[in-house]
């Protein structure tokens, strides 16, 4: 059974998958969280009174599954109950916590996201799992046509990396992956877009999530000090993000999120053309 296309899993079904895993745990209510177009995700309330998330997953050209599951095992090993690496379904506990929200943006949050993003970065992947790069250049009629000034900055800024010092990169370091359980206590997870990328890449990613300008997100030195490479990666991850946009179904969630976006890019652009000529092209 196709149980990431099933609109809703009863708690009889949901109960069911977790008999045929070997997993003793009796699901009492279960409350669906998002059906993604990669993931369906259930929060399961069990009968001792535990929590626990069950991910539904479904396949993708543009999805690691491999690099996922191994980053999650180095990461959260004892958070897992059942992990299939080969479909990304898994059973793990529910992290505790809420989601980041904009207002939370400040040099102590900052401190603790990059903790984070260390520890993933400082990870040795083995031979046997496969890493990819980005795909940064989709052939976009609409793009090309509408964005040729921002799509010259944009190539010429990915130009400008140097691959060899790339990392493993969370690709999808945004609000809605990240739990936060009390003011140091971070929760990662969903590394299913994983690749090797630049090092400011995710960092530069939850600026774009959390819709911050310039001057908020100046108010952190370690950004002070190297404004220009953070002002280029945001822009980048929009124009990336648009890009995107136009690999999955046109619904209209989609066609929203394009349309914020493009204006966002719009100020991010700016924002690179403000840069002096050589730290612009460098």
């Amino acid at each position: 059974m196709n149980w990431f296309k099933i609109k809703v899993m009863t708690t009889l079904q949901i109960n069911q998958w977790l008999k045929a895993k070997n997993i003793k745990v009796n699901a009492i209510k279960i409350k669906k969280i998002n059906n993604s177009f990669t993931n369906a995700v259930y929060k399961i309330t069990a009968d001792d009174g535990q929590i626990y998330k069950l991910r539904i997953a479904s396949e993708s050209p543009y999805i690691n599954r491999t690099l996922e599951y191994y980053i999650e095992m180095q990461l959260n090993k004892e958070a897992f109950l059942y992990y299939d690496q080969k479909s990304g379904n898994y059973f793990r506990h529910w992290y505790p916590g809420k989601h980041l929200k904009k207002w939370n943006w400040n040099q102590k949050t900052f401190d603790c996201l990059q903790n984070e993003i260390n520890k993933y970065q400082a990870l040795e992947v083995p031979q046997s799992v496969k890493t990819l790069y980005p795909r940064y250049i989709d052939d976009v009629h609409e793009i090309k046509e509408t964005l040729a000034p921002e799509l010259k900055c944009y190539k010429d800024i990915i130009k400008s990396f140097d691959s060899k010092k790339f990392v493993i990169s969370h690709n999808d370091f945004s609000a809605q992956n990240i739990v936060v359980e009390d003011s140091i206590t971070f929760h990662v997870y969903d590394f299913e877009w994983s690749t090797l990328n630049h090092k400011l890449w995710d960092m530069g990613n939850m600026i774009k999530d959390l819709n911050l300008s310039v001057e908020q997100i100046c108010k952190i030195s370690q950004i002070q000090a190297n404004l220009s490479e953070y002002v280029k990666i945001v822009f980048v991850v929009h124009f990336y993000t648009i890009f995107w946009t136009y690999r999955v179904e046109p619904t209209k969630e989609v066609l929203k999120y394009r349309k914020h976006i493009l204006k966002r890019l719009n100020y991010w652009y700016h924002q690179v053309k403000l840069l002096k000529p050589k730290e612009a092209k460098s």
